[in-house]
């Protein structure tokens, strides 16, 4: 079975997903004429309108950003310039042009019809027009989301979080699986509520914290930045480092859980994060599409660049290093800096957006079975499996999960994308009115 996983993923989704994804991310760009790169003012004016309450728009980003922001974001990074070079960043920043246009998209779209069902499921049913093909392709979506929410949301999450900290602490990996198994049952049984609020506690002093203490490490490492720029620029477009740079960015939502397959950082595309989106309060499809804009500059602009200048400029200094990568590499460029105490916090704030991502994962899979049956009971079933699951997670090391993991979300990307190419229109329709 490993083989057969390993083939598809490799010769399948690994060469077509991301190709699809940059043509589609272009063609969406060039039917919504660019207005996000043209014309910021405009998205911060929709930004500046999220309103207020426990379905405003920011708490829907926070939940949101939980499932994007994770280990992915630092030892992704890490794993990706060791593997493209400095030319990687070059690339990352060109992909996430393309992956704004598709999250827009799909977060707009999952307000403009969330009357018809939840999530992707509602522009899903549109899109064919609520007949059978509607069916059959909601399911098989909402399989695959079932099993990316196990193989995703907790074992890749929770298995790379326990490692930070038995590493850094010399806490027991099942210790770390029955903790975040103790938070998941305290939280998820509340539903969006409950889980945004604590995300919204959570993802925003996270960020703001990684990026102090990277940006103290840019300005110590001042000296060497000029250089790394150089080298960004000139690497981009060699074809060795090109190739490993849209690999690696393309591929980075693998590399942040540990394996490097073919899936995008952000997930936009995927079809997850319109069932966060779809729970605010939001006036206007088109504004609520901006704050799945910012989802992406927030994931891939801020957070991955960072990452990866803090990573090239630790490399200029102790090149033999680049041997390592993933979170070996991040703690090493953490404890060059600040010592003891940022391994400490590297190993934190790991498992706090793992943890994040864990919980948000949780309401995608209870969202996804919604499509399969009402039921309340197997709502209850379902949350109570995946609580459980933290335990093997912690001290799982199955090839076959990883490889599990990048077929369910390579599959949920292309028939996502391809409802959202045959929706072009509408999004360009209600996106003109909007901003006109």
């Amino acid at each position: 079975m490993l083989n057969f996983l390993s083939f598809i993923n490799t010769y399948v989704f690994g060469p077509a997903l991301p190709l699809v994804m940059i043509i589609c991310g272009g063609f969406f760009i060039v039917r919504l004429r660019g207005f996000y790169i043209f014309h910021p003012a405009k998205v911060c004016g929709a930004l500046a309108n999220g309103g207020k309450g426990e379905k405003s728009s920011f708490r829907a980003l926070s939940v949101a950003l939980a499932g994007t922001l994770g280990v992915g974001n630092i030892a992704g990074v890490a794993a990706a310039v060791t593997a493209g070079g400095a030319g990687a960043l070059f690339w990352m920043w060109i992909s996430a042009l393309c992956a704004m246009a598709l999250k827009y998209a799909e977060t707009s779209l999952s307000i403009r019809f969330r009357g018809g069902g939840c999530g992707a499921f509602s522009y899903i049913s549109r899109c064919f027009k609520g007949g059978r093909a509607a069916r059959i392709i909601s399911s098989i979506f909402a399989v695959l989301c079932l099993g990316a929410s196990f193989s995703i949301g907790s074992v890749v999450q929770i298995n790379a979080a326990a490692k930070s900290l038995s590493r850094v602490f010399a806490i027991p990996e099942l210790v770390c699986g029955a903790l975040f198994a103790a938070v998941a049952a305290a939280v998820v049984f509340g539903g969006f509520s409950r889980i945004s609020s604590v995300t919204a506690r959570l993802v925003p002093p996270l960020c703001a914290v990684y990026i102090v203490l990277c940006a103290a490490m840019l300005i110590s490492g001042r000296a060497y930045l000029g250089g790394i720029m150089r080298d960004i620029f000139a690497g981009a477009f060699d074809l060795g480092s090109a190739a490993g740079g849209i690999g690696g960015f393309l591929l980075m939502r693998s590399l942040r859980f540990g394996v490097a397959r073919g899936v995008l950082s952000n997930e936009a595309g995927c079809g997850t994060s319109p069932f966060a989106h779809a729970e605010a309060d939001a006036p206007n499809p088109a504004a609520q599409g901006c704050f799945g804009i910012f989802e992406v500059f927030c994931d891939t602009v801020i957070l991955c660049t960072l990452t990866g200048l803090c990573t090239l400029i630790f490399l200029k200094q102790y090149p033999e290093c680049a041997i390592f990568d993933g979170i070996p590499l991040s703690l090493m460029v953490f404890e060059n800096s600040f010592g003891c105490f940022g391994g400490m916090f590297l190993a934190i704030s790991t498992a706090l957006f793992a943890l994040a991502s864990y919980l948000c994962w949780a309401f995608y899979g209870a969202a996804a079975l919604s499509a399969l049956t009402v039921s309340p009971g197997a709502r209850k079933v379902y949350l109570a499996l995946y609580c459980i699951s933290a335990f093997y997670a912690a001290a799982a090391s199955s090839e076959v999960m990883w490889q599990l993991a990048d077929l369910s979300v390579s599959a949920m990307a292309m028939l996502n994308v391809a409802c959202l190419c045959r929706m072009s229109g509408e999004v360009s329709a209600y996106t003109k009115e909007y901003f006109t």
